[in-house]
């Protein structure tokens, strides 16, 4: 008969639960319409209940979201700062686009809100519990607190003593330091026998919804959790993903029931130093000398040297001024179409030249690349040079009887440009930045005068091939 009885209360119940979460549904959908129509109505105070009910009915993302704002039109910031900060969490987790909403209403509020800083008395006392209206506060006793404006009671109290009251009134975004007082020793009753003292109590911990309530090292519950503990002292941790872990040791007096709220702080994350690289040198300075042949005529050797100056362009790319110097073997004809000293057969018997010297000059612009960087060893790179320049030629016209006419001093222009590979090395042991290396360097003049008044009709194209040395230093 029993095991009938509980049969039809089981099922009574449980065809009773969806009729009541109904119905707590329901609740929550009129207050909260109410409550929207209060607040467009701008009476904010009397909205305000009516959202919390609703919320409390049916814990609804919309519902908290509504709270907070409504507490924050009636100045409750710190209330609306705790509540935006829960509803974002909360977004959070359920991947809702509303949580980066939350988040941004509650940094708004930050540089709004009043603090409370409870400072310690000079004395403490075992068992002291400090409350701050209704809620307890001892673990936050010497922290900063964000509160709503208005005025609040603090009460600090221990057992065998008598309790120590204040009232503090909080401006609007003010900053209050409170000292406590120090408690003095109960009067003795006289009434010869001891009341008997509970040995435990139930605590209380209130916090964000996600967070990890500890008590002693066993988990108490997430979010709210009440724990009966004995009396003494005994260790609260609450953690949260992405929030600063809050740990400290709480003293429990036998029957003292009480409830501590725990407001988290967000975790900041230091991110790791990226490594500082030395700073990059702008400008960079060079000479070379190069020996070679002019592939002309009776390809004569040349010497050519080149200096030059320029600003990186980045960490790889340099372009420079140059300025080049050289010589061309004036054993003939220079490389030129003016015939040289040496007749080219023995029926050879027009008028010859006898040059005294062929030297260039010439200026440009180079781009450079490295392919490593800067304080590499070994240093690949690749240049391009166009530039315009002139021979400077010292000749002497002879007849075919030998008899020699005044001397000759002559420029030549021509436009050319070279490509220079080769490869850098840099010591460790030497200078920053500073480099030595190898290269071979073609250069092709592109229209270049080779005879007096372009007597052969136009300009002259020709390939000069070059190998040599180089340095840089960049500064």
């Amino acid at each position: 008969m029993r095991a009938a009885v509980a049969a039809w209360v089981m099922l009574a119940a449980l065809c009773a639960a969806p009729r009541v979460a109904r119905a707590d549904k329901a609740a929550a959908e009129a207050a909260f319409q109410q409550a929207k129509d209060l607040a467009r109505q701008n009476k904010w105070a009397e909205a305000c209940p009516l959202f919390e009910a609703s919320y409390k009915a049916e814990p609804a993302l919309g519902a908290l979201l509504n709270l907070a704002d409504c507490h924050e039109h009636v100045g409750k910031t710190a209330t609306a700062w705790a509540e935006f900060s829960d509803a974002s969490a909360q977004a959070r987790r359920a991947n809702d686009a509303r949580a980066d909403y939350a988040r941004q209403r509650a940094d708004a509020l930050m540089p709004a809100l009043a603090h409370l800083t409870l400072h310690p008395p000079l004395a403490p006392i075992a068992g002291m519990v400090v409350r701050r209206d209704d809620s307890d506060v001892t673990v936050l006793v010497g922290t900063a607190m964000p509160i709503d404006p208005g005025a609040h009671v603090v009460t600090e109290s221990a057992p065998g003593y008598g309790p120590w009251t204040k009232t503090v009134d909080v401006a609007a975004s003010a900053n209050v330091d409170v000292d406590l007082g120090d408690l003095e020793r109960a009067p003795d009753t006289g009434s010869g026998s001891a009341a008997a003292v509970p040995e435990t109590a139930a605590v209380t911990v209130r916090s964000q919804p996600d967070a990890a309530i500890v008590f002693d090292g066993t988990p108490a519950g997430t979010g709210r959790a009440t724990a009966t503990l004995e009396r003494g002292p005994h260790t609260l941790r609450v953690t949260a993903p992405g929030m600063r872990a809050f740990q400290q040791e709480v003293y429990v007096a036998g029957g003292d029931d009480r409830t501590i709220d725990v407001p988290l702080d967000r975790e900041v994350v230091i991110a790791p130093a990226l490594p500082v690289e030395p700073a990059q040198p702008r400008f960079e300075a060079g000479a070379s000398v190069a020996p070679g042949v002019k592939l002309r005529r009776e390809d004569p050797a040349v010497l050519d040297y080149r200096v030059q100056i320029g600003v990186h362009l980045g960490r790889y790319a340099t372009l420079s001024l140059i300025g080049q110097f050289g010589s061309v073997s004036a054993s003939d004809r220079c490389g030129s179409d003016l015939e040289g000293s040496t007749p080219s057969s023995g029926f050879d018997f027009g008028n010859r030249n006898v040059f005294a010297s062929c030297k260039t000059v010439a200026a440009g612009l180079a781009l450079g690349v490295r392919f490593a960087r800067a304080d590499a060893a070994i240093q690949p790179m690749l240049e391009i040079a166009p530039r315009f320049g002139v021979m400077l030629v010292d000749y002497t016209p002879t007849t075919t009887t030998g008899m020699a006419s005044p001397a000759i001093s002559d420029t030549w222009a021509r436009f050319s440009a070279s490509a220079r590979a080769g490869v850098d090395y840099h010591a460790r042991s030497w200078p920053a930045h500073a480099t030595i290396g190898a290269f071979v360097d073609v250069d092709v003049a592109v229209a270049a005068q080779e005879e007096p008044n372009h007597q052969a009709g136009g300009p002259e194209q020709f390939v000069t091939i070059l190998g040599g040395l180089r340095s840089t230093v960049a500064f």
